[in-house]
């Protein structure tokens, strides 16, 4: 899940975005982050949630374009 979400943001980021896409989709990066961190830490129902917030974050993006 996580690598998907990272490709969907690299694609998003070519795109033209409004300043408030870009605080949206750097939201969805700091999630996937965590959520990177959590499933190294062997948490896997936290890097679960966080991973799943960067997808809704994503989301709204593409569905704002």
């Amino acid at each position: 899940m996580q690598q998907q979400i990272e490709k969907r943001i690299a694609t998003l980021s070519r795109e033209w975005l409004s300043p408030t896409e870009r605080e949206t989709l750097e939201g969805a990066r700091g999630f996937l982050q965590q959520s990177v961190r959590a499933l190294q830490e062997s948490d896997l129902q936290r890097a679960s949630n966080l991973a799943h917030k960067a997808d809704l974050l994503v989301q709204a993006v593409e569905q704002s374009q």
